[in-house]
């Protein structure tokens, strides 16, 4: 999730702010970015940055000045550069001369937007640079991975390689189905359900890794590797079920 934050004290601007996020948002409808906070207080958002989750993607839109507060936003930025790894920080101000004095603050903005250009070149360039922050944020995505123990060896699996699991015929052991071969390990299928919402249990013996799920059609269950597997009607619609819910 990319979470997008704007502190502006100027009504007017943080509306027109805010008009280019949404219309940035709804132009990335396949992307999970979302405009957190958009606020006039920079104290709201000194707040809102020490509660974020630090594990978290983070753009801050920020002002440099703010009309009647001591608080800066260059101290914001600081604050969440701290506070998070994935932080970037976009300054729009009138204030070029603090694009300097940030370096004395260990603040690395993203860019530093003068309002001096005019809004049309402001919706411009800060339109590009929440696209540069998509594309990067897309391309570090940490790929989802599966690990059990075979004895003292840890193996890794890719979790999108996996179809299902199903119990085995040794006690406290399961069966892993992925596109490549099966795998036995210790381990129980109300174990693994718990780790992840993308396992469904159709069964007491039966684990269905549902975001490989490609088709449900007749009898069978169709994973995008192409497996087929079968099964009656009243569980294909417990499936069908989870999967509309």
């Amino acid at each position: 999730m990319l979470n997008i934050a704007i502190c502006e004290d100027n009504r007017e601007i943080i509306s027109f702010y805010k008009l280019i996020v949404n219309k940035f948002i709804l132009e990335h409808p396949g992307s999970q970015i979302r405009l957190s906070l958009a606020t006039r207080d920079p104290y709201e958002m000194g707040s809102y940055i020490e509660q974020s989750d630090g594990e978290m993607s983070f753009v801050y839109i920020l002002d440099i000045e703010f009309a009647g507060s001591s608080k800066k936003g260059i101290e914001l930025a600081q604050m969440a550069s701290r506070h998070g790894d994935n932080v970037k920080i976009i300054f729009i101000s009138t204030h070029e001369e603090m694009s300097i004095v940030s370096f004395r603050y260990r603040v690395s903005p993203l860019d530093f937007i003068s309002k001096e250009d005019g809004m049309d070149r402001v919706k411009k360039i800060l339109s590009q640079d929440l696209e540069n922050v998509l594309l990067e944020t897309d391309s570090s995505k940490k790929e989802k991975t599966f690990m059990y123990s075979v004895g003292s060896r840890l193996v890794k699996v890719k979790f999108d390689d996996i179809n299902f699991f199903e119990s085995s015929t040794n006690p406290h052991k399961v069966v892993m189905h992925t596109k490549y071969g099966t795998a036995e390990f210790r381990s129980s299928l109300k174990t693994l359900a718990e780790s992840s919402g993308d396992l469904f249990r159709v069964y007491r013996s039966l684990l269905i890794n549902v975001s490989n799920v490609l088709s449900i059609d007749g009898k069978y269950v169709t994973f995008k590797d192409q497996t087929k597997f079968e099964l009656n009607s009243r569980l294909l619609s417990r499936i069908k079920a989870w999967l509309s819910s």
